[in-house]
């Protein structure tokens, strides 16, 4: 097959309007006075940022919880989240303006060599002239066999990982990257995508920010004005950076990469002196999403681009206690409760001498042994030495189709509670604009009787960011840790079974018959049709 995509235009973020952004200010007041200034303090961060959809959902949480604490009511909630929403986006369609999954696409399109450069970036539907230079080029092309789809595919795959790297691509995208070389004939998997990934170190060239005006518009502002090229500018930084590119891959424009970079007028990401998000020099030495291994599962996935260094830090390296929920719907309601982490205190969640262990292990420099229960517990809290693993099983694609899970990572990123204690993982997928301590795609989902569906509340876990790993562990008796077995067969047997009789059984009832998806590779094989991933018999082995 031979073809040319031309991605939709990007839409200009919408903004709060100055009335409605008076009562935020006047409500953030009122959250001080009540003597909530964590309250007030994430109600001002989330209008610091260009208002869309995900920045509505911080918005959601936030309202939430004033309301539970009397402050607003749930009409005045109601009246809030309204004009907030009817503020958010322009009416003319296209893709949002943050680099979600919608813009992370066009990425990994343009850089698989896809999208002619006439109609990769734009503020405003394609005019037929730009239209027109994508289909004459295809036209140019289209007896080649080299310029088929399938071939452009396989030859700029090494390309597409590394601009999905560099730019801080969607988690999403790895699975669409993975089914798009199945599709085009190669055997391809997670560890292929995570070799590519490490085989050389790929810097961060994307200073994109939504609260400092720099989203994926404003790049599409520099690009129609031609200050750089879209695709064509990260490449060539790239290669000035040290990455290696396949320079000599096809693309639609009927030549290759090196062809297109002979023509250097506006090619250096310097061409734009003000507010520049395509970069020439790195802000990190790394980017993208990591591949995370454990001894309760196979995979996973963690967008690291999407951590600033200090969060990575808050949580490298330190024991967690995990709190489990069983889908989407329940770990939401219990995040949108302000008085979780009382609840999980009065409830005894933890074994009071795990939570003593918990705290010697990650620092803690208050008083320990004496210290009663609630005491420690809350002195911990304040200290940021709990940490908490909240597991969410159930959401994988044979369990309920894989949707979305954006909600329960902003609820938490929206929290100042909460961020600096929790790191999220599930076997289910999140949304392009996630970002923090979200860890996806864990295989094998439970519905196939993965790890994941044996967990407990209470366990415990080691997490180490920076070696890409999260283990079920236990004390050791001498201070330390051990690596903790999962017996399903054992002590947890009828667990698993009652678990699964409600996610197989009566919960995938919840979904429509067309999202069910029982005869699809697991999401480190790209989630396609087995047949497709049967029929992809070309071996796939790394340059060099």
């Amino acid at each position: 097959m031979f073809a040319t995509f031309a991605p939709a235009h990007v839409l200009r973020g919408g903004s709060i309007p100055d009335d409605l952004r008076d009562e935020l200010d006047a409500l953030a007041v009122r959250a001080e006075s009540a003597g909530h200034p964590h309250l007030a303090e994430e109600l001002r961060e989330a209008c610091r940022y260009i208002l869309q959809c995900s920045s509505n959902q911080a918005f959601q949480g936030i309202f939430e919880r004033m309301t539970q604490e009397g402050m607003i009511s749930e009409a005045y909630h109601k009246h809030l989240e309204k004009y907030l929403a009817v503020n958010t986006c322009d009416e003319k369609g296209g893709i949002c303006a943050f680099n979600g999954t919608g813009n992370s696409s066009r990425h990994v399109v343009s850089a698989l060599g896809l999208v002619h450069p006439a109609v990769e970036l734009l503020t405003e539907p394609p005019s037929q002239e730009r239209v027109n230079q994508a289909i004459d080029a295809l036209f140019g092309f289209c007896n080649d066999l080299e310029y088929g789809v399938a071939s452009m595919v396989r030859a700029n795959i090494e390309n597409c990982v590394r601009v999905h790297a560099t730019t801080g691509g969607s988690t999403n995208l790895i699975m669409h990257i993975v089914a798009a070389m199945l599709h085009a004939g190669v055997d391809f998997s997670l560890s292929d995508y995570d070799a590519i990934r490490r085989a050389v170190p790929v810097p961060d060239l994307f200073d994109y920010s939504l609260t400092s005006g720099r989203d994926i518009f404003a790049l599409a502002q520099q690009c129609c004005d031609g200050s750089v090229r879209g695709m064509e500018t990260v490449v060539y930084e790239l290669v000035n950076n040290g990455v290696p590119m396949h320079l000599d891959a096809p693309t639609v424009t009927g030549s290759t990469w090196r062809d297109r970079l002979s023509d250097t007028s506006g090619l250096s990401a310097d061409g734009v002196a003000e507010n520049p998000i395509i970069l020439s020099k790195p802000r990190r030495a790394f980017s993208g999403i990591d591949v995370l291994e454990g001894n309760f599962f196979e995979t996973a996935v963690v967008k690291i681009s999407g951590m600033p260094t200090a969060q990575i830090d808050e949580f490298d390296e330190k024991l967690f206690l995990g709190v489990y929920f069983e889908n989407e719907e329940d770990v939401v309601e219990a995040l949108l409760d302000v008085r979780l982490l009382a609840r999980l205190r009065d409830d005894r969640a933890f074994a009071d001498g795990d939570l003593r262990f918990l705290a010697r292990a990650n620092g803690h420099t208050g008083p320990i042994d004496s210290e009663p229960y609630d005491g420690l517990y809350d002195a911990m809290v304040a200290a940021r030495t709990l940490k908490l693993l909240i597991i969410v099983s159930g959401q994988g694609p044979v369990a309920f189709g894989m949707p979305e899970m954006f909600t329960p990572a902003q609820h938490i990123n929206a929290n100042r509670s909460l961020s600096p204690l929790v790191v999220l993982i599930s076997d289910g997928r999140y949304s392009g604009v996630t970002y923090g301590a979200a860890v996806g795609h864990v295989t094998p989902e439970a519905a196939q009787g993965g790890g994941i569906l044996y967990i407990k509340t209470g366990d415990l876990f080691r997490v180490k960011l920076r070696d890409r790993r999260i283990d079920l562990v236990e004390p050791d008796g001498s201070g330390g840790v051990r690596l903790r077995d999962i017996d399903p067969m054992g002590d947890r047997a009828s667990l698993g079974t009652e678990r699964l009789s409600r996610i197989v059984e009566r919960r995938a009832r919840w979904i429509a018959p067309t999202n069910v998806m029982l005869d699809v590779t697991d999401a480190a094989h790209g989630v396609v049709p087995k047949a497709v991933a049967q029929s992809a018999d070309e071996g796939y082995r790394l340059p060099g």
